[in-house]
C-alpha cells in the first residue's frame, strides 16, 4: 500500500496534466460556442427577442466580454507554460464558467413577451343598438337569457364547493 502510495503522488500529477491536455480544448471550444451564441442573440435583430431590454442585452454582452476576457488570459497562460507545469486553469473551471454565463443568459432570453391585446370589435353607438334590438328575433333574447342564467349558476356552484 505504501509503495502505490507513493507511485501515485509521483504519476498522479502527471496523469492529470495529461487529462487536462486532453479534455481543456473541447471544453474551451464548447465555452466559446455558448458565448458566441449569447453575444448574436443580445447583439442581433432577431423578433422574437424584440421584447427584451436593452439594458438586459447590455448586461448579457458585458458578461460574455468578461468571460471571454478571463478565457484569452488563462488560454495565453497555459500557452506559456510547458506541459510538464502545472495547468494554469482546468476544463472544470471552464465548465462551471460556461454554466455560469448559462445560468444568466438563459432567463434573460427565455422572458415572454408581454401580452399584446388584439383589437377587439368596435362597440356600437346608441343609434346602431337601439336599431338593431328593434330588428332582432325575441326568441334570440330569451336564448341568450337563459344562456347568462346558466351560467350564473354554473359559477355560483362552483363558487360554493369544498376544497380539500
Amino acid at each position: 500500500m505504501e509503495k502505490l502510495d507513493q507511485l501515485k503522488a509521483v504519476g498522479g500529477p502527471a496523469a492529470f496534466r495529461y487529462k487536462e491536455s486532453e479534455d481543456r480544448p473541447a471544453a474551451v471550444k464548447r465555452l466559446r460556442e455558448s458565448l458566441s451564441k449569447y453575444y448574436a442573440k443580445a447583439t442581433g435583430d432577431e423578433a422574437r427577442y424584440a421584447h427584451i431590454p436593452d439594458a438586459d442585452k447590455q448586461s448579457v454582452v458585458e458578461k460574455v466580454a468578461t468571460i471571454e476576457k478571463w478565457l484569452d488570459d488563462q488560454t495565453a497562460r497555459q500557452a506559456e507554460r510547458s506541459k510538464s507545469a502545472d495547468a494554469s486553469f482546468t476544463s472544470a473551471e471552464v465548465v462551471k464558467k460556461r454554466e455560469e454565463v448559462t445560468f444568466f443568459c438563459t432567463p434573460i432570453f427565455n422572458k415572454k413577451a408581454p401580452n399584446v391585446a388584439k383589437p377587439s370589435e368596435p362597440v356600437p353607438s346608441a343609434n346602431e343598438a337601439q336599431t338593431t334590438s328593434e330588428n332582432a328575433d325575441p326568441s334570440d333574447d330569451i336564448a341568450a337569457s337563459k344562456q347568462e342564467a346558466t351560467n350564473a349558476t354554473q359559477e355560483a356552484a362552483v363558487g360554493e364547493m369544498d376544497v380539500d
